[in-house]
């Protein structure tokens, strides 16, 4: 069911977010950084990373490094009690990028997702599967001829009304 495929996503993504909050590494570099305000701390935590992983011509490395990203937003937005703004009204959404603890969080109204900077291997992308929220990946809308935050999208269901693309 979608419930049950809904919650085994959350718990797999869960257990990632545990294990990278228990890694030893992960948490030696925030403490490395303790002398800092917390959202700094979380910052130069993700760019330590940025940094060692951007040597590795890994993809494996690339997406851990979003995940280490999102594990970093999503401490920011417990800690400083904060929360990303959606719309409000149906639509398709366009990103430049999507993290897992997004995806956790997406609003009913949220029909469907153009992501620019994705690929079907990712954490993002399998959430999306398992959640059964369309999606593309790899669009840059501004390269899109014509494209601008005013074009629509169709919606799926027959004789609907499309769906504006924010």
């Amino acid at each position: 069911s979608v419930l049950m495929d809904r919650l085994d996503g959350d718990n797999r993504m869960l257990k990632l977010q545990q294990e990278i909050l228990q890694d030893q590494l992960f948490l030696d570099t925030l403490q490395m950084y303790s002398d800092c305000e917390v959202e700094e701390q979380l910052n130069k935590t993700k760019e330590y990373f940025v940094q060692a992983f951007s040597k590795l011509d890994s993809p494996y490395f690339q997406e851990r490094l979003k995940d280490i990203s999102d594990v970093c937003m999503m401490l920011k937005q417990i800690v400083l009690n904060t929360s990303i703004s959606y719309p409000t009204e149906e639509c398709i959404l366009y990103a430049e990028e999507l993290s897992p603890y997004e995806i956790l969080h997406l609003p009913n109204n949220i029909k469907g997702l153009v992501i620019k900077n994705n690929s079907m291997q990712t954490h993002t992308s399998i959430l999306l599967k398992e959640q059964y929220i369309p999606f593309v990946n790899g669009v840059d809308l501004h390269e899109v001829a014509g494209a601008d935050r005013s074009d629509r999208a169709e919606d799926c269901k027959e004789n609907s009304e499309p769906l504006p693309l924010l």
